[in-house]
Parts: C-alpha cells; structure tokens; sequence
C-alpha cells in the first residue's frame, strides 16, 4: 500500500497505516488491497505461470466478519487460482481473536495458503503450528539484521531451530527484510526455503514488473 500526498509528497505506510487501522478506513484499503492483488497476479500468469501472491491481513480485517466473502469473491472476480494467494496474519491477531481457528478453517476451505507473519515477536508460537491448518512461516527481519555480523550469535541459533522445526512439520519457511547478499547465502545455508528482501528488489511498480518477468521470460 503506498500512498501519495499533493500536499506531503510520498508517505509512509508506517505513518498512515497504524492510523487507518485505528479506524474502518482499513477493512476497506484492506479490501482493494485483496482484490487489486489477486488482478495483478492473474494477469501476471501469462508472464510467469504459478507465480504466487502474499497479502497481509490487517487485524481489523481479519476480525471482520466478512473476511471469508471478501477473499472468496477477490479470487472469482480476478479467476485466481486460490492456491496462488497466500494471506499473512500476525500470532498477535490468532491470540487475541476468540473466533480465529474457525476464521482460518473457514479460509482453508477456500484453498488459499496461511502464513504466520512475524513469527517469534509474539507468543504461544508452537501452539499455532500445532492447531493451525497454515501453510507457511515468516521469521521476522529483527532475527534477520545481524546475521552476517555475528553468524553464530543468538539470531543463527534461533534461525536454524525455526528452520529445523519447519521442514519437519513441512511448513514454508520466508526469511523477511534480506538486505545483503552475505545474509541471503547464510539463511540459504540454513535452510530458509523463501528469501525476501531490498537484496533482491526495491518495491516496484506492476508495469515494472512486468518488464522485468517479461525479460526473464525471454532469456529463458
């Protein structure tokens, strides 16, 4: 989500987004954000079939109870395969919602992915994994940052233990916020399946992307 002001040029979404959650603007840019997502990545198979979305869902959003036709009427209305689209939720919505292990069946049976966002900043972690039908795990940037300086520090151990438990419960494991190609090859070495991060691309525009998927297509 980005956003442009006449008034104040580029603003940040951390400066406008904590201030629509605390209001219903963000069910509704919550929304456009789904449904414009899962357009731009129909649109995008014919440049790179399979390719994958990841949304993140604001707790407002999650809380909503029209999530679940939110979702489902994004992905008929773009003809996405649901497996293409993966939702993001943070531990801390899962712990404070009552409703949530039937929010995310309910998003299950739709066929999309589930992925636990910021894993390790919140609590009761491996209670998810074990009562959750999710799909993948995103270690947050903060166990990222000081890889390449101290490989063998706190963060390492603790990378490689969420990577271990990971693949032995054959959950997808996204390293967030890779910055450095040194990090990049430490997480690989770890055992990260998914890297994500400024070390690969800047945010760009969909008209960019295409450009460079088209490019790749034909090198291939």
């Amino acid at each position: 989500m980005r956003w442009t002001s006449r008034e104040f040029g580029p603003v940040s979404p951390a400066e406008f987004i904590p201030v629509a959650e605390g209001s219903a603007l963000i069910v509704h840019l919550g929304a456009w954000a789904l449904r414009q997502a899962c357009l731009d990545t129909a649109h995008l198979q014919v440049l790179a079939p399979g390719l994958r979305v990841a949304v993140n869902v604001s707790p407002s959003q999650f809380r909503h109870p029209g999530l679940v036709q939110a979702v489902q009427a994004a992905l008929q209305h773009a003809g996405l395969n649901p497996a293409l689209l993966t939702l993001e939720i943070t531990e801390g919505v899962l712990m404070d919602h009552d409703d949530a292990i039937r929010r995310v069946l309910d998003l299950r049976r739709l066929g999309v992915r589930l992925a636990i966002d910021d894993f390790g900043t919140g609590f009761s972690s491996l209670h998810y994994l074990k009562n959750l039908p999710v799909n993948a795990v995103k270690i947050d940037k903060t166990f990222v940052d000081q890889l390449a300086t101290h490989p063998d520090g706190v963060d390492a151990h603790i990378v490689r233990s969420v990577a271990h438990l990971c693949a032995g419960l054959e959950l997808e494991l996204t390293a967030e916020g890779v910055e450095t190609g040194a990090q990049a090859e430490l997480l690989r070495t770890m055992g990260c399946t998914l890297l994500q991060g400024w070390h690969f691309s800047r945010d760009l525009p969909l008209e960019t992307l295409c450009e460079r998927l088209g490019g790749e297509r034909r090198r291939h």
